[in-house]
This record gives C-alpha cells, sequence and structure tokens, in this order.
C-alpha cells in the first residue's frame, strides 16, 4: 500500500466524524477545510508528476533525460504553481483547526472516543488527527527541498559533463 493511499484512507477514516454526528457541519468544516482537495493535487503532483521527473535526473544521466526533465519541470510547475493557493487557505486557518479540536478534546466524550478508535485504524499509522492536519503546512517547504534537490543533480550533471 502506498504512502498516499495509506494517508487517503487516514484521511477518510477521520473524514467521517461528520458522518457520525461528532462533529457539526461548520466544525467539520473548520477541521478539514480543503484537506481533500490538497490531498488530490499532492497525489498528483508529488507522487505521480515530481518522482517521474526525478527519476530521470541520476548520477550519470544521459543529456537527453536532463533535457526532458527540465522541460517537463516547467511544464509542470506552470499548471502547479498556481494552485499552491489552495495551501495558503489551508495554513490560513490551522490556528482555528487547532483551537476547535482542543476545545473539541476538552468537552466531548464522543469525539474522544471517536479519534482514538480511527487512530487505531492500521491506514492511520497511529497518528493523531492532529498529525494529518500539519502534513499540508509541512507540505509546501517539502516541495521547496525537492526542488532544489532536482536543482543540485542538474548542477553535478552540469559539472561533470561540462554543459
Amino acid at each position: 500500500m502506498s504512502l498516499l493511499t495509506r494517508k487517503n484512507s487516514a484521511s477518510e477514516d477521520y473524514d467521517r466524524a461528520s458522518n457520525h454526528h461528532i462533529l457539526s457541519p461548520d466544525e467539520h468544516k473548520i477541521v478539514f477545510a480543503n484537506a481533500k482537495e490538497i490531498l488530490i493535487l499532492h497525489k498528483y503532483f508529488l507522487e505521480e508528476r515530481f518522482m517521474e521527473l526525478k527519476s530521470l535526473i541520476t548520477p550519470g544521466s544521459h543529456e537527453r533525460n536532463l533535457c526532458e526533465a527540465m522541460y517537463k519541470l516547467g511544464e509542470l510547475f506552470k499548471i502547479f504553481a498556481p494552485k499552491l493557493q489552495m495551501y495558503q487557505a489551508f495554513v490560513a486557518t490551522y490556528t482555528d483547526r487547532l483551537g476547535l479540536l482542543k476545545r473539541l478534546g476538552q468537552k466531548s466524550k464522543k469525539w474522544n472516543k471517536y479519534l482514538a478508535r480511527a487512530r487505531g485504524v492500521s491506514q492511520c499509522r497511529k497518528l493523531s488527527l492532529s498529525s494529518f492536519l500539519i502534513m499540508p503546512v509541512q507540505r509546501c517547504p517539502r516541495y521547496l527541498l525537492m526542488l532544489n534537490d532536482l536543482i543540485k543533480q542538474l548542477e553535478k550533471y552540469i559539472m561533470v559533463n561540462g554543459d
């Protein structure tokens, strides 16, 4: 099972809280915001497209692979960059989300029982809901790190090949 499949299943397990009438629709909106849309974007960008590019650029890559990867990366970022606003909306409400989670934890035995059960589901890998909700906040810096890694690989290629 891929990491994304586990995240998707875990997201769905935690997301079922509104179906069990544990969260009101407003609370559900605050807690989960646009997390599903971000997960879909992440799946497309990172797990499908970026890893495909990264595999083209390894020590000893042929110039043809390097050129192909650079072209695809540029095209990918043309598509992806405007969609990063999804993360901005999620991050902007993160403090409110944590505050609501804290209040729910203090006042609702049903909520705490639900979280404990959801955390025990194998796809959640014993991670708390807060652990899943921090992931989109941490993701943009990771994208930057991966892009920097790609640039380093390109620099190594240029130094070795003198291009």
